[in-house]
């Protein structure tokens, strides 16, 4: 069927595929569309765009909006060989309202410069549409922003917001009724409605089409025969999605003979010549036109992958920043990882020294770490907040003794004691994703490692060093799977310590997180603290604890401990290796008094910095907040009745935000 060939419309009538899918649930069509079926993708972001694009143009910009939708579905469609079994309208919902939060993110920080950096004001006036209503649904934060449409122009369930937001349904509540005090009724009924712009699916298509024919991912290392799941898992061919098309053939003379005539190609070209003809769908736009004659003809995203095949536009270069964007993101959507990490630390002198150990962990926080020098095995199970170490030292005279211990009741995260090991590359990956985040103006290099393609993602560390401290930093991420490869971080152009990946397992069989102690004399220490889920924390510690609406894309909850005798909850979030924790607690100190610092901190204690809060539970709150190079960041507080801790793998800016999110 050619481009200029009329095409029949009872001929063009969809395939009886087509009727089924239509009907699917959507539960059914994500799992269609996990096991490669584009055509159930299509489906589903046809049957959910019209919400879902209302959405974007109500939190950001006319401008911006088709922008981020299409990262959105580019990033679903990515996420799809390893999206877990979950609702797929609010995980379509939160995908999109994460990506309008990560834009404003992005833009305040352009706009506030830094070291070595100029302050940029982009184009982007942030105009949502219309001078009255838009205004004052611009002037809502975006969480409460979110709620609103979704519930009152959109007509979503309280319940399901929440979900797509992260948090519950009694926070989602309270941000609705806050927006429907700053809006006036007919505010929502005014504002225009939204549609893609012209060339919104042609771009997409590309898009989605470069990530189809991305080379696949080599079959990760085969798990225990006896885990059934996981060798399905790891043995299973890749999804069409991903699979090359073949190539054209060849016809006589050695001219390339163009492929059988294929129907989704001819109802894409004859959308296309439609959605100039047609005067009715003239009325709603050229993209409104696009989606309805696609989308009737059952084409959806695969006419837009065909149309992008044909684009001539090319794709722009990911940044350092994406790169290293994109490897947070994996490795947050790992269920496991396990690997042989080796530790090098170079000395003023030049002297290497070097420790390897297998480390194993799981999303929900549990580690097992097995050093080999010294002979050394120790387990964190998140599940009962419990450390266990076995250690065999050597005296002088070669006698070996074994110490062991046992730490129970630890916390979710600091200022109070947690017990995870220093050891851990935790921190050294979370302070070099926040550095390479930065880069967004330079391409990473391509290199070949032990056979393998990668990327080499290199930055400079924020702030001013000091004697053996870094001042840049180094991460090569394998290009197949984003997990990384080696991190280096460098002063001067010398190395101060490096860390290798090797054997490395992704969605692997991990665990037991235990040590096994029996027969040995154990040293045992309770810190007090007990595992609880949230409906229980008020009941453990005596009142109702405020907790966090925002937190950055990608952080979900995966460990609440309480101290009911001192009053004290901690929620632990976590995104792959990069964490964060927030604790209420009593006040320790009156109203109207400093509260000193409550971090155990290596070193001179760094000087902090007072903030005051202008939103949530302490609003007018003069907080202190730490976020140096170095130091750990952090913020705490106290209003004399509660105090607050946040601390992490945060910028000083989302320092502030979660803490004034809290209520």
């Amino acid at each position: 069927m050619g481009e200029d060939t009329p095409i029949d419309q009872e001929a063009a009538t969809p395939s009886p595929v087509a009727p089924r899918l239509v009907d699917l649930a959507d539960d059914d069509l994500l799992r269609a569309a996990r096991a490669g079926d584009d055509r159930a993708f299509a489906t589903l972001i046809q049957r959910h765009d019209g919400l879902l694009t209302t959405l974007a143009h109500r939190l950001v910009s006319a401008t911006r909006a088709d922008e981020i939708q299409r990262a959105v579905y580019v990033k679903a469609y990515r996420a799809l060989p390893r999206r877990p079994g979950r609702a797929a309208r609010p995980w379509l919902i939160r995908l999109t309202y994460l990506a309008a939060v990560d834009r404003q993110r992005r833009r305040e920080r352009r706009r506030a410069g830094g070291p070595g950096r100029k302050p940029v004001v982009d184009d982007d006036t942030g105009d949502l549409g219309h001078p009255g209503a838009a205004s004052a649904l611009a002037a809502l934060p975006l969480d409460q922003r979110a709620v609103v449409v979704l519930v009152d122009e959109l007509g979503v369930e309280v319940d399901e917001v929440a979900a797509a937001l992260g948090t519950d349904e009694r926070v989602a509540g309270t941000l609705l009724d806050e927006a429907r005090r700053a809006l006036s009724p007919a505010d929502l009924s005014e504002l225009p409605p939204a549609a893609h712009g012209p060339e919104f699916w042609e771009q997409l298509g590309r898009r989605l089409l470069a990530e189809r024919e991305a080379p696949p991912a080599p079959t990760p290392s085969l798990p225990d025969a006896s885990d059934a799941s996981a060798a399905a898992r790891a043995t299973r061919p890749p999804p069409v999605a991903m699979q090359k098309r073949p190539p054209r053939r060849r016809g006589r003379f050695g001219r390339r003979e163009p492929p059988p005539p294929d129907p989704v190609e001819g109802l894409a070209s004859e959308a296309r010549r439609q959605r100039v003809r047609s005067s009715t769908l003239a009325l709603v736009g050229k993209a409104a036109a696009v989606v309805v004659v696609v989308g009737l003809l059952g084409t959806g995203v695969v006419a837009a992958i065909r149309l992008g095949s044909r684009a001539r536009s090319p794709l722009r270069t990911e940044s350092v920043a994406d790169i290293s964007r994109r490897s947070t993101a994996a490795l947050a959507e790992a269920e496991t990882f396990a690997a042989d990490v080796t530790r090098t630390e170079v000395g003023p002198d030049g002297s290497r020294r070097s420790t390897t150990y297998r480390l194993a962990r799981d999303d929900q926080g549990s580690y097992l770490l097995a050093r080999l020098d010294p002979s050394q095995v120790e387990a964190f199970d998140a599940a009962t907040a419990t450390l266990s170490t076995r250690a065999i030292t050597v005296d002088a005279t070669g006698t070996g003794s074994v110490e062991a211990s046992r730490l129970t009741g630890l916390a979710s995260g600091p200022p109070d004691p947690d017990g995870r090991d220093e050891a851990l590359p935790d921190q050294d990956l979370a302070l070099a994703a926040r550095a390479l985040l930065a880069v967004d103006d330079q391409a990473p290099q391509q290199r070949r490692v032990a056979g393998r393609a990668v990327w080499v993602l290199e930055g400079p560390l924020p702030g001013v060093p000091s004697a053996g401290r870094p001042d840049a930093v180094e991460l090569v991420v394998d290009r197949a799977r984003l997990a990384p490869v080696q991190l280096t971080f460098t002063r001067a152009g010398r190395m101060l310590r490096e860390l290798r990946f090797t054997d490395t397992v992704i969605d692997g069989p991990v665990g037991p997180f235990t040590v096994d102690l029996e027969g040995e004399t154990v040293q045992s220490r309770d810190h007090g603290f007990d595992v609880v889920d949230l409906p229980s924390l008020e009941a453990v510690v005596g009142y109702q604890p405020p907790r966090p609406t925002y937190l950055p894309e990608g952080f979900e909850l995966v460990m609440v401990t309480a101290d009911g005798d001192d009053g004290v909850a901690s929620m632990r979030y976590q995104r792959g290796f990069e964490a964060v924790t927030v604790t209420i607690r009593t006040a320790p100190v009156p109203a109207g008094t400093p509260w000193p610092d409550p971090f155990e901190r290596e070193g001179a204690a760094p000087t902090p910095t007072p903030v005051t809060l202008t939103g949530g539970a302490f609003r007018v709150v003069e907080a202190q907040r730490v976020a140096r190079p170095g130091a750990l960041p952090s913020l705490w507080g106290s209003d004399g009745e509660l105090a607050f801790t946040v601390s992490g793998d945060l910028s000083a800016e989302q320092l502030v935000r979660v803490a004034e999110s809290l209520g």
